[in-house]
């Protein structure tokens, strides 16, 4: 894990024009795969260009290598939110919630502890596109402290208003909240493989 110079990246932000930003705060309840080695410094240079700062992280309820558990994830998710002053939060969930025991109690009392110790943060889940693929998914425990859906649409050719129409409509049916999708911006895993074009 390379960590990339905050000052660069604020930069290219700005000249982006940029009026928000979302990092990774760690896996699970592990600060280990964070985009900045220097949170605090990052953070702060965003905000000094008044761009805010929003963060995730993945959480995996006690399934993935990095997590002790949903309790502590929400712990570490709330703390780094609270010690890096960030904006707001989003929920980071997909495979480790969709087999396994106990999903919807894991899920509630993950979102139960967020909630908790948020102090009205706003929270969106950045999660599945379409809830119709993932029905063992526990949508509804983790909306219940969701301001907003942010699903990952990873927009591709000739798809990207019908994905989202659909993504859309489904997200809507379960919780009325508004709705910002996230594509990528980065060479990795699914579709499409970005090009640079």
């Amino acid at each position: 894990h390379i960590s990339p110079n905050p000052r660069s990246v604020v930069d290219k932000c700005v000249e982006l024009g940029l009026s928000w930003v979302v990092i990774k705060l760690g896996d699970g309840s592990s600060a280990r795969y964070a985009a900045f080695e220097l949170m605090e410094e990052a953070v702060d240079l965003f905000h000094c260009e008044q761009i805010k700062v929003w963060g995730y992280s993945y959480v995996t309820g006690g399934n993935g290598r990095s997590s002790l558990g949903p309790r502590q994830d929400a712990e570490f998710a709330v703390s780094q939110s609270l010690r890096l002053g960030l904006d707001g939060y989003l929920i980071d969930a997909e495979a480790e919630y969709k087999s396994g025991n106990n999903l919807k109690a894991r899920a509630k009392l993950f979102a139960d502890m967020l909630q908790a110790l948020a102090c009205q943060m706003p929270v969106g889940l950045c999660s599945y596109r379409f809830p119709s693929l993932h029905p063992s998914f526990p949508w509804r425990e983790f909306l219940s402290v969701a301001t907003l859906h942010v699903p990952q649409v990873c927009w591709g050719p000739g798809r990207s208003i019908i994905d989202l129409n659909r993504s859309m409509r489904e997200l809507t049916a379960l919780k009325s909240l508004p709705v910002i999708p996230v594509g990528r911006a980065y060479i990795g895993n699914g579709y499409p493989i970005v090009t640079g074009k």
